[in-house]
Formats: C-alpha cells, sequence, structure tokens
C-alpha cells in the first residue's frame, strides 16, 4: 500500500497535492484500511481461512496428491527402454510438479512431443486427469492455474494420445473428451 500511495503522488499532477485533497484521500483511506484489518484478524481469531489460504492450501494439496499419482504412472525403464527425465512425458510432469511445490515457481516448460514409443498406465492418467479436472472445473483459464493446465494436457497425451489446447468453456471441453473417451466425459458430468 506504501508502494502504490508512493506511486500514486509521484505520478500526480502538483496542482493535486495540497493538504485539503491529501486529508480528503487519507481520511477515505485509513477507515478502510482499518476495517479490513480489523476484519482479518477477527477471521483469524475464528479460525476462519481466507479465500487466499483456501486457495494455496487447495494447490498445495493438489501438487503433493499428484506427486504421488504420477509416480504410479512410469511402467518403468523396462517397458520403453530406459528413463529419459525431463524428456518423458512423466518426467515432465513430476519437473513441473517439483518446480510448483519446492520452489514455488509455475512455469510454462513445453510439453515433450514425441511419446509413440513409450508406454504409461493409462488408467492411472485417467485418474489424475479427473482430479486435475475438478480443479480446474470452476476456473479453467485461471492465471493462476497455468501450470495445472499444463499437466492437464500432459495427462490428455498419455491418457488418450492428444490433447486440448485450451478449455474455452466445460460443455465444450466434455463435448470434446466425449469424442475420444465417452466413459471418460460421463465422468465430468
Amino acid at each position: 500500500m506504501i508502494v502504490g500511495i508512493s506511486k500514486l503522488i509521484n505520478f500526480l499532477p502538483a496542482a493535486y497535492l495540497n493538504p485539503l485533497i491529501i486529508t480528503v484521500f487519507l481520511a477515505i483511506l485509513l477507515p478502510i484500511v482499518i476495517l479490513l484489518v480489523i476484519y482479518n484478524i477477527k477471521a483469524h481469531k475464528e479460525g476462519k481461512e481466507t479465500a487466499f489460504k483456501s486457495a494455496v492450501a487447495s494447490l498445495y494439496s493438489y501438487y503433493n496428491q499428484m506427486n504421488d499419482e504420477v509416480a504410479h504412472m512410469c511402467l518403468g525403464p523396462e517397458s520403453c527402454g530406459g528413463c529419459e527425465g525431463d524428456n518423458c512425458i512423466v518426467g515432465h510432469i513430476k519437473l513441473v510438479l517439483d518446480q510448483c511445490i519446492k520452489k514455488g515457481e509455475c512455469n510454462d516448460l513445453g510439453l515433450p512431443l514425441d511419446i509413440s514409443n513409450k508406454q504409461f498406465n493409462k488408467d492411472q492418467a485417467r485418474e489424475s486427469l479427473l482430479l486435475t479436472l475438478q480443479l480446474l472445473r470452476d476456473k479453467p483459464n485461471d492465471e493462476s492455474y497455468k501450470a495445472i493446465n499444463e499437466i492437464r494436457k500432459s495427462l490428455e497425451m498419455i491418457a488418450f494420445g492428444k490433447s486440448v489446447e485450451q478449455i474455452t468453456s466445460w460443455e465444450d471441453y466434455v463435448e470434446k473428451i466425449s469424442k475420444t473417451d465417452k466413459k471418460m466425459a460421463k465422468a465430468l458430468l
């Protein structure tokens, strides 16, 4: 807030920086800030979670659960001729999850393109995709879910051999999935 106010002061014309205007501005701003602080203190004492805290907890839980699920997706080097690490789609998912959990950054890493010579546990991929879609259902294009959408696309590649680039609407997405897997589409409804 202090940074915002200092930027506002720097960009306002000098004519607006007189004591009367500053007093009116502070008279409006300070009660709002005090009310928000009081509300947050009361919510904290009552044990209520803020929307931000619940979103963070939900994402953290998702990333950890996905980390466990992805470990069961790989069938091992015997089935595909050797571990390729981050060049494999499962390794790619693990890398994205690792960045999100340990480093707190979820960057777009791009998908490994060729999965034709690999075998994966497709049932596990479908279960993981359902878990992912439960999180994405309400806000599929939310910018904070960028990494989750990347994971979704990777799971679709494993489960169906192709992915839906972007979810424009939930109904449209279910329709696209039903063309590939009717059972999965029914589970999404």
